[in-house]
């Protein structure tokens, strides 16, 4: 079974990061949003004494600042568009091993140190594989990094087509991966360490 890339807490630092990546995108539409608002309620307040008719009054003083300078508001929302649709990236970039598509290694230890306190509170049984691949740099010193790339990625894909379904895969680097087996307990763990060895001597 592929490993899914579950959506996760993220740790405490990839938080701080994406925040300040949003925190222009936040405070820009809090301040357009505060700018409508404040035009409103002024408007509210006018309305009866310039005997205007309230919604008519609130409805364009919210559109007013809009009204005197559209191509800032363009900018603006053109700006707050950008930022916030990058969050799926940002994400991905902070927890997702760009060439192997599995996960960092901060993320998979985020994620196992989870799962570890999770298995200890409930008494389920927990497995954790360590992969390292023998004369990698073999591989890398006789037919260049390209290449090395591409076994990198390969393993990769057969490590992961091997998990169970809430099994994940980390490299921790280089060459070096480990996978958590929630609930397995070591016969299992041995089995599916097998099954991973057996994929990658046919691949």
């Amino acid at each position: 079974m592929t490993q899914s890339h579950p959506t996760r807490p993220l740790p405490t630092r990839f938080r701080r990061h994406l925040m300040a990546r949003h925190g222009v995108a936040r405070a820009t539409s809090g301040a357009v949003i505060i700018s409508m608002v404040a035009s409103a309620t002024v408007a509210a307040l006018l309305a009866p004494v310039l005997g205007a008719r309230l919604n008519y009054a609130v409805g364009m003083a919210t559109m007013m600042p809009a009204l005197v300078s559209p191509p800032l508001y363009i900018i603006i929302f053109t700006l707050i568009r950008r930022l916030f649709g990058a969050e799926d990236e940002l994400v991905r970039l902070a927890t997702i091993d760009g060439l192997t598509q599995c996960y960092s290694r901060a993320h998979f230890l985020a994620l196992a140190d989870d799962a570890l306190q999770a298995a200890r509170r409930d008494g389920r049984e927990f497995s954790l594989l360590l992969i390292d691949f023998d004369h990698f740099k073999r591989v890398n010193d006789e037919h260049g990094h390209d290449a090395g790339d591409r076994a990198l990625r390969e393993l990769g894909a057969v490590l992961r087509a091997k998990l169970r379904g809430g099994d994940f895969l980390g490299r921790l680097g280089g060459e070096e991966f480990a996978a958590v087996l929630p609930g397995a307990s070591a016969s299992v763990a041995h089995a599916a360490a097998e099954r991973m060895r057996e994929a990658v001597a046919a691949a």
